[in-house]
């Protein structure tokens, strides 16, 4: 491999579990790569070497993967630099021309980005809460004027520092992140580092309006409501809240009569948040909610009734809640229901029993009060009868002691689907 010529046509090269490789070939000089996957191996320390040594045949030295479309860089542990010269001087502008997806997983010494002009999607990750040899990541330095394509940002358990282009140095035409749709935080150091308030103050603020989707999750830091944060996103279309242990959502009254600053989110979804005990009024352009697994739960947003384009509502194994709110008469849109393992929940409020003639979809499970009331022979069952398509079985009887409770499935959340399909998906749930 140290004769480049033999892999001029190679696009595609994956080199993985070589711990004692310490240098690669000239794999920077190939012509036609497109993917390079670079995983576990220990001893590496630099991704391109003697970038000035001139390639056979060649005057000039080769231009540094001029193709490389797509890199995956993987438990490097001890990989430092993107580049040096044959003297062992560090390239600082390091280039990848045509790069559109680049993932960094586990490179902890890594400390520095290259410049990639046509970046799309970029995955940093460690995949882990802290080195456990220091006990703390050294955030990597990522200028801002680097990401102007970026489409699409996950951040996992990595601190990232956002680094502002010096003034006068910003493009007029496009300012960095102006193509940003999708956000994904995972862990505490990465919405602390989006999210530096700092910075927001400096002009950070502006860089996150374009997005559409944000996912936050694993992160222990947030115990209220990111009220001034989320302001940040006025696009905000769908926002994914998981696994945020210490989140409990209590704040200020005034903070508690304030709807969220999202005037476009149309999904919402709140998945295993344990602490959560209340959610704030939510805009009214909302269209499906799901709220599950979060078993602290006391109260649904008192606005939820003003809500008229709301289609599909899910609320799951939310044990502490005991009621609905009141005022559900408003939600004019709603097309499909679903509500299980609530048992606190006994029955419907009076605007809800209005508007169950007019579902689509009904599914209520592990609720024994409601499902007896929506059974034949119950006082809601003529308000349900005319639903197409509805699942209310029967309320399971309590196992014998010492037995555990039997777990359930559950279909995709706020979906839609004809019966067949319906049925094809239970039954691939077995």
């Amino acid at each position: 491999m140290k004769d480049p010529r033999i892999f001029l046509r190679l696009r595609k090269l994956e080199i993985s579990h070589c711990p004692r490789c310490v240098d690669l070939p000239m794999v920077w000089s190939l012509p036609c790569l497109e993917d390079l996957s670079l995983s576990n191996m220990d001893s590496l320390t630099t991704l391109c070497r003697k970038i000035d040594v001139e390639a056979a045949g060649h005057n000039t030295p080769p231009q540094l993967f001029p193709v490389l479309k797509r890199m995956w860089l993987i438990h490097l542990p001890k990989l430092e630099r993107w580049a040096e010269n044959s003297a062992g001087e560090i390239n600082s502008s390091m280039t990848f021309p045509r790069l559109e997806s680049l993932y960094i997983i586990n490179c902890d010494k890594l400390a520095s980005f290259p410049n990639a002009p046509v970046l799309k999607y970029l995955y940093l990750s460690n995949g882990k809460e802290k080195n456990s040899a220091t006990g703390a990541l050294v955030p990597m330095p990522i200028p801002l004027d680097c990401l102007s394509s970026l489409i699409r940002l996950n951040i996992s358990f990595l601190p990232v520092d956002v680094v502002m282009p010096r003034d006068g140095q910003q493009s007029q035409s496009q300012r960095p992140l102006d193509t940003l749709r999708y956000l994904q935080l995972k862990g505490d150091d990465g919405f602390v580092s989006v999210f530096n308030k700092s910075k927001l103050q400096l002009g950070l603020r502006d860089c996150w309006v374009f997005v559409e989707e944000l996912e936050i999750s694993s992160c222990s830091n947030i115990v209220r409501w990111s009220v001034e944060e989320l302001r940040c996103l006025p696009r905000l279309r769908r926002l994914h809240i998981w696994s945020c242990s210490k989140l409990e959502g209590k704040g200020s009254s005034s903070e508690e009569e304030e709807i969220l600053p999202l005037p476009q989110l149309d999904f919402l979804r709140i998945y295993s948040c344990d602490s959560l005990l209340r959610i704030p009024k939510l805009p009214a352009s909302l269209e499906k909610i799901d709220i599950s697994f979060s078993r602290s739960l006391l109260a649904l947003p008192s606005n939820l009734g003003d809500l008229a384009k709301l289609r599909n509502l899910r609320v799951l194994s939310c044990g502490a809640l005991k009621e609905l709110p009141d005022g559900m008469d408003g939600l004019t849109s709603l097309e499909r229901l679903e509500i299980g393992d609530c048992p606190g929940i006994e029955r419907f409020p009076q605007g809800l029993l209005q508007r169950l003639p007019a579902l689509e979809f009904l599914w209520i499970w592990d609720c024994p009060d409601l499902q007896r009331r929506c059974r034949e022979g119950g006082e809601y069952f003529h308000l349900v009868a005319s639903i197409p398509y509805k699942l209310i079985p029967a309320p399971a009887p309590e196992p014998a002691p010492g037995r555990k409770k039997p777990v359930k499935w559950f279909l995709p959340s706020c979906g839609g689907g004809s019966q067949s399909q319906l049925s094809r998906q239970l039954s691939s749930l077995g």
